[in-house]
């Protein structure tokens, strides 16, 4: 058995059948998913789903006081082992941070992580037997922080090993390339242990929601009840339960958890990526957030029907292969009384309809994609519309450029995962 509690036979039996809305893009989704959800990490009850979402931002905020510190300590430690080398290589982040500790910034970072901590403390109750998976899920988080916060060191290097090229410096060149690798080498463990952390989680999830999916899928004769050859359960949103149990649980577990961490991965990639590009110049940072807002925009009114055409094209596709299935499970009774006629006409009318769905699926992504790759060419584009009359007169360095060229290709990265996931 996985970690943390078990859900009620009642709140099982409503996520497999009953009256409860299917895994579709109905209005009662939201309320689905809460059920699927929410249970491994936090019991049900009456407000439980704002409770639940505040402890998200509450678990944000106790990580993002954490990472503060913890890198305050390694930029006071890096100063200390090297000072001179320190204050080639990572003086921009150091003054990044002093400026948040000296500001107001420091001090409202670590009043919510405090806000945070008590929001736990006063859960402690409710979250008994669930604090494993809020560990590592902060723990996955503080890993992202500090990807990110190396990135943000890399981009620094990476502008001096450029210059240093552009100047034609050799010394200078092969000390900041080896800087450059030592960066590299340092993060590939810290991803690599975010990533296993990450599956454990996931497979942890998932054998809980699977174990008490199937304990009340066992119960009160639910098995009976939602049968699979039942077209009108089918009709009402209970398809095929045991592949929802045995594939769709899988599904459902690693991509909730993929896109939550990546979320939180994108925003705080996005917004260290723009207060860097802020400390650089206010002109390149108001322009490109501007064009990614704008554009977001767009994509996003213009895509709002795709969800719904791909969930319609995967449920024409499931309807398809039930009526093979169909046709091979009563293959005795359809000789017997001469039925190929009509199977024949029923799965016609589902070939049609996964044919025509697709052909509009098609449109969209079609137009989608143009529209993509349009936000894609102009980020590319506007950065040396912005700095090129500063680098041709004198104002800005060719390293300088593209350090600020690919802090915005980062931060367009960043915003897009995070308001356009595809």
């Amino acid at each position: 058995m996985g970690l943390g509690g078990q859900c009620s036979d009642a709140q099982v039996s409503s996520s497999l059948g009953g009256k409860a809305p299917g895994w579709s893009l109905q209005p009662g989704q939201l309320g689905q998913l809460q059920r699927l959800g929410q249970p491994y990490f936090l019991p049900l009850g009456r407000r439980s789903g704002l409770h639940f979402l505040w402890l998200l931002v509450a678990l944000t905020c106790c990580v993002c006081g954490a990472g503060l510190v913890l890198l305050t300590a390694m930029l006071r430690l890096a100063f200390w082992l090297a000072p001179r080398a320190s204050e080639r290589v990572i003086s921009g982040p150091q003054g990044m941070v002093d400026g948040l500790w000296g500001g107001a910034g420091g001090s409202a970072i670590m009043a919510l992580a405090l806000v945070g901590a008590l929001s736990f403390a006063r859960f402690q109750v409710e979250l008994q037997g669930r604090w494993i998976q809020w560990l590592l899920l902060g723990f996955v988080v503080i890993v992202l922080l500090s990807v990110n916060a190396i990135n943000t060191g890399i981009g620094f290097v990476a502008n001096y090993l450029t210059q240093a090229m552009v100047d034609k410096e050799p010394d200078s060149f092969y000390r900041w390339l080896q800087m450059y690798a030592s960066c590299f080498v340092f993060a590939l463990p810290v991803l690599t242990m975010q990533y296993y952390v990450k599956a454990k989680l996931g497979i942890f999830w998932r054998e809980w929601l699977t174990s008490s999916l199937m304990a009340g899928w066992m119960s009160h004769r639910a098995y009976y009840v939602l049968n699979a050859n039942d077209e009108e359960a089918a009709e009402g949103g209970v398809d095929n339960p045991d592949q929802r149990i045995a594939q769709d649980v899988e599904t459902f577990t690693s991509m909730t958890l993929e896109y939550l961490i990546g979320t939180i991965d994108s925003l705080s990639m996005f917004g260290m990526n723009i207060l860097v590009l802020w400390n650089i110049n206010h002109t390149l940072t108001v322009v490109l957030l501007s064009w990614s807002i704008g554009m977001t925009a767009i994509i996003l009114f213009l895509s709002k029907n795709l969800v719904r055409v791909n969930y319609r094209q995967l449920k024409f596709e499931a309807d398809f292969r039930y009526g093979l299935v169909h046709v091979r499970d009563n293959a005795e009774s359809i000789a017997f009384y001469s039925g190929e006629a009509s199977e024949r006409y029923e799965m016609n009318n589902r070939l049609d309809a996964v044919v025509g769905n697709y052909n509009r699926l098609i449109i969209w992504t079609v137009g989608i994609s143009v529209i993509k790759r349009m936000y894609s060419y102009g980020n590319v584009f506007v950065p040396y519309i912005v700095m090129g009359p500063f680098v041709l007169s004198g104002k800005l360095t060719y390293g300088g450029a593209r350090r600020r060229i690919s802090r915005r290709r980062i931060s367009h990265s960043a915003w897009w995962k995070t308001h356009c996931p595809s």
